[in-house]
């Protein structure tokens, strides 16, 4: 979506250059897979490089939640429960306080600083990632090619009808100077999901496609326990302990998360009031 969208600005600035600005935004939530969160932050380095060589009006930053929802001061500091399946019943809540609500707040930020709510977000979400991610993005219905409003105002999601080769092919398009953007080196991008898929990512280009094997690594946050196993953290200190073993205490921290999250004995009540009958809410 980065190398559509800065594509999609270099034409438009050739035609009439007051477009734009492309902002580009991600957000530390503090749990986010620190070697993939660093490799943005450096792909974010590369994209002002760009911006300052081509004159392109290209902002990045990044956003963080508010200190009172970040994940260690919500459960150490406010007590809030390790959200898993059987501890919320709003879905993944974790990601309305820790990714929406700072996008929701810099987009607000945005339509006072250009006096303006024509804001466009542009997301990589994908229908092949998963039926939940399908299902979200036909419940607002977000689209390929048509701008729509959602609660987060308008919105596409330019990549929805791409599979993983797709994605892969057109990195390798880059790479092979078939196409010129802000970047003609992915490997980085590559290992990292080659690590979180057990070592193998090709990047798909040319014609050989149907011989490469794809490379569907997921990346969240360390500790997150909405499933099961985190396969493509766990994926990564295997492959390569050098360079992602450090991360491996976090992979102990979510176990014993999920281990004590029913033990009372580990639960202060210390602060909770109690209500008209007596009893405390745990």
């Amino acid at each position: 979506v980065l190398v559509c969208a800065v594509e999609a600005l270099r034409r438009a600035y050739q035609v009439f250059q007051h477009v734009g600005p492309l902002y580009v935004v991600t957000t530390a939530t503090s749990l986010d897979n620190f070697e993939v969160h660093g490799h943005i932050l450096d792909m974010h380095h590369q994209l002002e490089a760009y911006a300052n060589e081509t004159g392109l009006p290209i902002i990045c930053q990044e956003l963080k939640p508010s200190l009172n929802s970040l994940p260690m001061v919500q459960m150490i500091g406010r007590g809030k429960l390790h959200r898993t399946p059987e501890t919320t019943a709003k879905g993944r809540d974790c990601a309305v306080d820790w990714k929406i609500k700072p996008a929701q707040t810099f987009l607000n930020s945005l339509k006072l600083k250009h006096q303006t709510s024509k804001i466009l977000s542009l997301s990589g979400a994908r229908d092949a990632e998963s039926h939940a991610r399908a299902g979200n993005l036909a419940k607002r219905g977000e689209q390929q090619t048509q701008v729509v409003k959602t609660s987060m105002g308008f919105a596409m999601a330019p990549i929805k009808d791409w599979d993983e080769k797709d994605v892969w092919g057109l990195l390798g398009a880059a790479e092979n100077e078939q196409i010129d953007t802000f970047s003609a080196d992915f490997s980085e991008t590559r290992k990292h999901y080659a690590a979180g898929n057990g070592g193998t990512c090709d990047i798909f280009a040319g014609e050989s496609t149907s011989v490469n094997k794809g490379c569907g690594s997921r990346f969240g946050c360390v500790t997150c326990s909405m499933v099961k196993r985190d396969e493509s953290l766990e994926s990564q200190i295997d492959t390569s302990p050098q360079q992602y073993g450090y991360m491996r205490p976090f992979v102990k921290l979510r176990k014993y998360l999920n281990d004590t999250l029913f033990n009372m004995a580990h639960r202060a009540l210390i602060g909770r009031l109690p209500n008209s009958g007596g009893f405390l809410k745990i």
